[in-house]
Formats: structure tokens, C-alpha cells, sequence
């Protein structure tokens, strides 16, 4: 279970670290963002330390991405995901 976690982890910094490049955005504008260090941003970004639920929000809000980008990187979650949001906002 913890290799499991473990690789986890490490699939999301690698995820991060793909969103933010894609964008052209600098590891310093990120850890800004989310008030971090930049060294504990580096940190993050390599799997060297663990993620919090509320810091990936705030990553996902500073990359202006779907949190699921950053979790799965899977093109049917993300379609899920957007297509139920879509749906919400046809209810309200």
C-alpha cells in the first residue's frame, strides 16, 4: 500500500510539473501563488513531499486547470468531470 501511495504521489508532481510547463509558467510564479517556498515547491513538484488535498486545489486554481488534470491525466475523467460541471450549470 505505501509503494502504492508512493507512486501516486509521484504521478501527480508529474503532472504538476506537465501543467505548469504546458503553460509556460515558472515553478517561482506557482510556489507565489500557492504561498509557498520555492524551494518546498521544487520539493513537490520531484515527490519528495506530501501533497494536501487543499494545496492541490490551490495549484490547480494558480494553473487554471481541472483538478483532475493534476490527479489522473486521464481524458475520460477530465470529460466526466467537465461534462457534470456543465450540466450543473444548466440546473442553476
Amino acid at each position: 500500500m505505501k509503494e502504492f501511495l508512493k507512486s501516486r504521489q509521484q504521478i501527480i508532481a508529474a503532472n504538476i510539473k506537465q501543467a505548469r510547463t504546458d503553460k509556460n509558467l515558472t515553478s517561482a510564479f506557482v510556489a507565489l501563488g500557492i504561498k509557498m517556498s520555492l524551494e518546498n515547491y521544487h520539493k513537490l513538484e520531484l515527490g519528495q513531499t506530501e501533497l494536501t488535498l487543499n494545496c492541490l486545489f490551490k495549484i490547480a486554481a494558480v494553473l487554471d486547470v481541472n483538478i483532475l488534470e493534476l490527479i489522473e491525466n486521464d481524458p475520460l475523467l477530465i470529460q466526466l468531470s467537465n461534462h457534470d460541471h456543465q450540466q450543473d450549470r444548466n440546473i442553476a
